[in-house]
């Protein structure tokens, strides 16, 4: 904002500016900017056409045009993210909890024994009020689990698919990996292609190549 007080009566940037039914990217005077809502007070060339821009709205001549594509592309891309996994989640919470189960007696009761032990130095009062907050929480979070394996349960099946994908929901299907420790899977051997083209390169593939050698074998035996 130093540098653009400083020139005031110039364009400091360029801007999307809607006009004639489609953006483009316009001269524009940067004139202040507001901590509030993040964004960057401007006035279009020379008129009073005044606007507020974000930060990726706004490329400043003095800074690299190719660096500023790069960090607004992965804006988009952290947004489409972001937008997907929100889709995602709110597909989940829509499941009924009554098509789900829920946290059994006895591992709620395994988890208020294990945290006695583990806390039986603080007062029991304390311990109690702390586990029942957490026991929501696990709770909550363990209907969420089971509601998403419902979810992922129907995208396993391809029937499915167009329906996900017209609720921009990607369909997310399990990969199963085989993790190597310390070592490297090597192909495939053709032990019987390889033997073969022994045995059609090997002397004893010709008829007249084994009979003179029987032969040269049986004199070297009866001299020595």
């Amino acid at each position: 904002m130093a540098r653009c007080d400083a020139r005031p009566n110039q364009c400091h940037a360029i801007s999307p500016v809607f006009e004639a039914g489609e953006y483009g990217w316009k001269p524009v005077r940067v004139v202040g900017y507001d901590e509030a809502s993040n964004k960057f007070k401007v006035f279009v060339g020379d008129s009073d056409c005044c606007k507020m821009v974000t930060r990726l709205s706004l490329l400043f001549y003095e800074e690299d045009p190719e660096a500023f594509r790069e960090r607004v592309n992965l804006c988009k891309e952290r947004q489409a993210n972001v937008e997907s996994e929100l889709r995602f989640t709110n597909l989940v919470d829509s499941v009924s909890p009554e098509a789900v189960s829920q946290l059994s007696l006895e591992r709620r009761r395994s988890f208020l024994n294990m945290c006695m032990r583990k806390s039986d130095a603080f007062h029991a009062d304390f311990i109690h009020s702390t586990f029942t907050h957490l026991m929501q929480v696990v709770q909550e979070e363990y209907i969420r689990q089971m509601k998403k394996c419902i979810i992922l349960k129907d995208m396993a099946d391809p029937s499915n698919h167009e329906r996900f994908a017209n609720m921009k929901v990607p369909v997310r299907l399990s990969k199963r990996t085989l993790p190597y420790f310390g070592v490297v899977r090597c192909p495939k051997y053709p032990f019987l292609e390889k033997q073969g083209e022994i045995h059609r390169a090997h002397w004893c593939s010709d008829d007249a190549m084994c009979e003179m050698t029987a032969i040269f074998t049986q004199k070297y035996i009866d001299e020595f």
